[in-house]
């Protein structure tokens, strides 16, 4: 696992602390973040389901964030551009 995605995930047990998961909304950056990773990791082969993995986070959160264009996703309320994370990655 390269550096950053290991520096991601420390982040997030540290923000979560003790509460379960889902307890708490990410907050913007964290999710930013999270996506970017993700996305990364996609361009490399993986599939979104392996992506969120190693990122540390359910593909499913991840595909909520990053949902298309117009359908009120959190990517289409804070960035007004298009989903890079679901996109089948061409063979």
């Amino acid at each position: 696992m390269d550096e950053e995605i290991e520096e991601f995930r420390d982040e997030v047990v540290q923000w979560r602390g003790p509460r379960r998961q889902g307890a708490h909304p990410y907050p913007a950056a964290m999710k930013a973040k999270a996506l970017r990773l993700a996305a990364r990791l996609r361009t490399q082969g993986l599939t979104a389901s392996a992506a969120a993995k190693l990122v540390g986070i359910t593909a499913i959160t991840l595909e909520g964030w990053q949902k298309a264009p117009g359908r009120g996703g959190w990517v289409d309320r804070h960035f007004k551009r298009p989903s890079s994370f679901t996109k089948s990655h061409p063979q």
